[in-house]
């Protein structure tokens, strides 16, 4: 963000540029990253437990969602050590995307999906 400001301000031609608007920023990286080698936090512990509990039909791309999920979650754990919680709406989005996708891919063939099953619900007639 202070690099985006000092090129908007640069652009603008507002202004004279401090000492410290030129500084460069310090971030150090163990405050500023996810660690992909941190032990389990407690939603990808508990995400884990119940994935291993699930029986699966065998569903197209189960493993690569199985990992995007432990993924969000690792992700979700250390959210608020990194101090953004801006960002846990949109990733418990994601991760609730996931398993809508494995329970999607996981029901019987020939069961009606979502759409079909809210009509139906509603009185409408079933579509050919």
């Amino acid at each position: 963000m202070k690099a985006y400001r000092l090129a908007k301000k640069l652009r603008e031609g507002g202004g004279e540029l401090s000492a410290e608007a030129l500084a460069p920023i310090d971030l150090s990286p163990s405050s500023t990253a996810i660690s992909w080698d941190a032990e389990a936090g407690p939603i990808e512990a508990t995400l884990s437990r119940e994935l291993e509990a699930m029986q699966f039909a065998d569903p197209p791309f189960r493993e690569t969602l199985i990992v995007l999920a432990k993924y969000d979650a690792r992700v979700l754990d250390q959210i608020p050590r990194l101090e953004r919680l801006d960002l846990i709406s949109g990733m418990q989005s994601r991760l609730f995307n996931v398993f809508d996708r494995l329970r999607r891919v996981n029901a019987p063939v020939g069961a009606a999906d979502g759409a079909e099953a809210f009509l139906q619900s509603l009185g409408m007639p079933e579509s050919d």
